[in-house]
């Protein structure tokens, strides 16, 4: 028998064995990305430093937006290690000691440390994006008809408030633009990685 031949064979041989491990490989990893969903949110920047992309005022124009501007303008991104606990109910995040610091950091103005960049939002369910909105002050008059955060930071701790839309008045629970944030896929998650508070 031929030598080289020989060789061919073992090296097809080697090489069809790489290629089902490989396979394999790769079914494992999408078992496990549809056992263990993602959660994240990526924050995106507009044109100016601190500043959003310009949504509009409403959830169609807003979305369309954040859409386009996703992901070239994200900036930060928060993902489930970062996330302390999901209070389902309240629709509040908190996020762990270390990432308050650095979110804090982040979403500080330079320029006067005391204000927030109203950096726009996507909330993303295994890298797809879900809702989106912007980061708003409470107090803010202006109106806004599409999902938006508030920050509350106290004795080094940071929340994150999401809300269907901006009002200064408190959201009743049957109002309907709940559904807009309240994804059962996001609740399963923190469910499963025992983030949930309910």
């Amino acid at each position: 028998m031929n030598p080289f031949n020989r060789k061919s064979k073992f090296f097809n041989l080697l090489s069809l064995m790489m290629l089902i491990l490989e396979l394999a490989s790769c079914s494992s990893m999408n078992n496990d990305k549809e056992n263990n969903p993602s959660f994240q949110i990526a924050f995106l920047q507009g044109e100016k430093v601190c500043s959003s992309p310009d949504l509009g005022n409403n959830i169609e124009t807003s979305w369309q937006v954040l859409q386009e501007s996703f992901p070239s303008k994200v900036i930060y991104t928060i993902r489930l290690d970062k996330i302390e606990s999901y209070n389902w109910k309240d629709q509040s995040i908190t996020l762990t000691n270390k990432e308050a610091k650095e979110f804090s950091d982040f979403v500080s103005n330079g320029s006067n440390s005391s204000l927030i960049c109203p950096y726009a939002f996507l909330v993303l369910v295994d890298e797809t994006p879900t809702y989106g909105g912007q980061i708003v002050f409470y107090q803010s008059p202006q109106r806004f008809q599409f999902p938006v955060i508030y920050i509350q930071s106290e004795d080094d701790r940071v929340r994150l408030l999401l809300r269907p839309y901006h009002s200064v008045l408190q959201i009743e629970p049957n109002d309907p633009a709940w559904q807009i944030i309240k994804d059962e896929n996001i609740k399963k998650i923190m469910s499963d990685s025992n983030k949930l508070e309910e």
